[in-house]
């Protein structure tokens, strides 16, 4: 009798590691799909970040354009402002 409960032990011990290893490959194949998602999103963010960067890098120099557009067109105003004075006289 001990013999048949020491093998049922073993069947039963040896199903529960096949379904433990089973498990564990399930676990790897989800481990891998998610480390594959993971990199893919960490490309995506890089190249969010360059975009970004090169959108800041534009607004700049947008920003710096228009500065200087506004000047101008202060300087017009003074010009414009001063030749209508002159009319005036």
């Amino acid at each position: 009798m001990a013999e048949k409960s020491k093998e049922k032990l073993l069947e039963e011990f040896s199903g529960l590691l096949i379904k433990l290893g089973e498990e564990i490959e399930e676990r790897l194949g989800e481990k891998e799909k998610l480390d594959g998602e993971l990199k893919k999103n960490i490309e995506e963010v890089r190249k969010l970040e360059r975009d970004i960067f090169a959108i800041r890098k534009r607004q700049a120099k947008l920003s710096t354009e228009l500065s200087g557009l506004e000047s101008r067109r202060r300087e017009f105003e003074e010009k414009k402002f001063l030749l209508e004075k002159k009319k005036l006289k």
